[in-house]
C-alpha cells in the first residue's frame, strides 16, 4: 500500500462543502503549492506523480545526508581535548561539610562554579549519585560506595599543575574533600 492509498483510506465520511474545497484549492494554487484544483478524487496519474515526487524528495534527502557524511571534514579531537582534565572528587572519612550548613555549602560551590566558568576554566561540574555497580572484576580494595567518587569537575588548564591549582581552590578541598586529577586523553 502506498502513501496515497493510505491517505485515501482515511478520507472523512462526509466530503467538505464544494465552496470550501474550491476556496482551499484557489489559495493553494495562488501560493504556488499546486498547479490546478482536482475535480474529484485524485486520479491514478496524479497519485503516481505525487508518489514519484515523494520518492524523488526522499532520494534527495538520502543523497544529501550521505554526501554530507562523506565530504564532512574529519574532526581532530586532540586539539579540542588538549589541556582538559578530569578532577574526581572523593569524600574521605573525615569529610563532613554539613557542620557548616547546607546554605553555606550551596553558596560556596555555586560561587566557585560561576567564577570558574566565567574564567573559562570549568567545563563540567557534577555531583554523582551514591548508587553504583561494578562492571567486570572488582578492583582490589574498592567497594561499591566507600571509594567511589562523589562528584567531578572537567576543567581546562595549560598543564596538570594548573589543574591542581584549580582543584585546590575548589570548595571541595576547602571543606576537607580529596581529589584525583587526570588528563583527558587527546588521542
Amino acid at each position: 500500500m502506498n502513501i496515497d492509498d493510505m491517505l485515501e483510506s482515511i478520507r472523512p465520511e462526509v466530503d467538505p462543502p464544494a465552496r470550501l474545497r474550491t476556496k482551499t484549492f484557489r489559495r493553494l494554487r495562488g501560493g504556488g503549492f499546486i498547479g490546478r484544483a482536482p475535480d474529484g478524487p485524485p486520479s491514478a496519474s496524479r497519485r503516481s506523480g505525487s508518489t514519484v515526487h515523494r520518492l524523488a524528495m526522499a532520494a534527495g534527502l538520502v543523497l544529501a545526508f550521505v554526501g554530507g557524511r562523506v565530504t564532512a571534514p574529519s574532526v581532530d579531537w586532540s586539539d579540542a581535548l588538549a589541556g582538559t582534565f578530569a578532577i574526581l572528587l572523593y569524600n574521605p572519612a573525615n569529610f563532613n561539610p554539613t557542620n557548616v550548613g547546607q546554605d553555606v555549602l550551596v553558596r560556596a560551590y555555586g560561587d566557585w562554579i560561576r567564577s570558574e566558568r566565567e574564567e573559562g576554566r570549568l567545563l563540567v561540574a557534577e555531583r554523582l549519585g551514591v548508587e553504583s555497580r561494578w562492571i567486570g572484576p572488582p578492583m582490589p580494595g574498592a567497594s561499591d560506595r566507600a571509594d567511589a567518587p562523589s562528584g567531578m569537575f572537567i576543567v581546562r588548564a595549560p598543564d596538570i599543575d594548573a589543574a591542581r591549582a584549580i582543584a585546590e581552590a575548589s570548595p571541595h578541598r576547602r571543606f576537607g574533600g580529596s581529589s584525583l586529577i587526570r588528563p583527558i586523553a587527546s588521542n
